[in-house]
């Protein structure tokens, strides 16, 4: 194996074990899209933004979160259910099969013992005795009687694994968690190819030369710009994300584009194929990583994950007519911020704005407790 290709492996984390519940798979669009915000000015770079049709939004997303609490329940109960019967069928198949060990020994033996019976009757010279035939009258009762036992045992056994299979499938109907779909990546000398899907099951792909890959993402250092921002409490100098959004999918992402059927179902899709990102910190870290880096290992921290929906966006031809901007906020204290922990990605194609929160799994993860957001806006140029 190349070294190209070994740098790559180590590049790429496998992930498992991480199972995230997905609230929306089965609503129709206008439950998915996400909430809309409109932002008010406060001087230099600060800025309030406020949740538009919070009551309604907040009241669907309770809907959803019951009823899929409601799934979870009975899948737990049906399971149970179905684990004592499943326990039930299997005992009663171990016992039919014992019995059926026992009679078909019982049924070897007697018929033996009468073969021997008949064969001693034929070679004596004496005629056979009245006890003598009745014996044999009574070995070929027993056999009948053990054959007809075995035909019910043979009988029970296929009813009782019909049972079994129909469990069996009803156990497989439950509502169960899916594992997240992060991309998979297929490499070779020469081409990397990314394969990630949206919330419907549709598949993406498309590819970059490993050289290429390899070059802006491993061995070019990624920007170190920073920027002050004031708080309550001093100053704190934070990296610049912006610098990082250079649109680095376009042709995955505007294939994702042109099959949605409006600029708000890209919004959801996009944060969709994000929410299946594992999230190693829910807090800003010091050192971010360029979008295709996070994209290919399918895990990110908060910033990393912010930094991919930006660049998700800016991929299309429409995102790069949109103002696309980096939230900076505390997200211990939203009203009123003393540290600078925190990122999200505030999006606006003139008509409607939208705040994705990057490190959300579901729409009531990402908006709760942020009707009201005070921070810094930067914008990706």
């Amino acid at each position: 194996m190349s070294s190209k290709i070994l740098l790559l492996l180590a590049v790429v984390p496998v992930i498992v074990g991480f199972i995230f519940v997905n609230y929306l798979d089965s609503d129709p669009l206008e439950s998915k899209i996400l909430p809309t915000y409109t932002t008010i000015g406060m001087g230099g770079n600060n800025a309030e933004i406020i949740l538009t049709k919070t009551s309604a939004i907040v009241e669907q997303n309770r809907e959803l979160e019951k009823r899929v609490e409601r799934i979870e329940e009975e899948k737990v109960t049906q399971a149970s259910e179905f684990a004592e019967q499943y326990s039930l069928l299997q005992a009663r198949v171990a016992e039919i099969e014992k019995l059926n060990n026992q009679y078909s020994s019982l049924l070897e033996e007697t018929i033996g013992e009468k073969e021997n019976l008949e064969a001693q009757l034929e070679t004596q010279t004496a005629p056979p005795t009245d006890e003598q035939l009745e014996k044999v009258t009574q070995l070929q009762s027993q056999i009948n009687e053990l054959e007809t036992k075995l035909s019910q045992l043979e009988s029970n056994q296929t009813q009782t694994q019909d049972l079994i299979d129909e469990f069996t499938g009803f156990e497989q109907s439950i509502p169960k968690r899916r594992q997240p779909q992060i991309p998979t990546i297929k490499l070779t000398e020469e081409e990397i190819t990314w394969t990630f899907i949206d919330s419907r099951g549709n598949k993406y792909s498309f590819s970059r030369p490993s050289d290429d890959f390899f070059d802006d993402v491993i061995r070019l250092p990624p920007p170190q710009d920073t920027i002050t921002i004031t708080t309550n409490t001093g100053t704190h100098e934070v990296r610049d994300l912006t610098k990082f959004v250079v649109g680095s999918m376009p042709e995955g992402m505007n294939e994702l584009y042109q099959n949605t059927e409006s600029d708000a179902e890209f919004i959801f899709e996009v944060w969709y194929i994000v929410s299946q990102f594992h999230v190693n910190s829910f807090e800003m870290k010091t050192d971010p990583k360029k979008p295709l880096d996070t994209f290919t290992k399918g895990e990110g921290d908060n910033e990393d994950l912010a930094i991919l929906l930006a660049d998700m966006i800016r991929s299309t031809e429409a995102g790069k007519n949109w103002e696309i901007k980096f939230v900076y906020f505390d997200s211990n204290n939203l009203s009123n911020p003393s540290e600078i922990n925190h990122v999200s990605v505030l999006v606006n194609n003139e008509e409607t704005t939208w705040l994705i929160e990057p490190t959300a799994k579901t729409v009531e993860e990402a908006f709760k407790s942020r009707d009201r957001i005070r921070g810094n806006i930067y914008t990706v140029e």
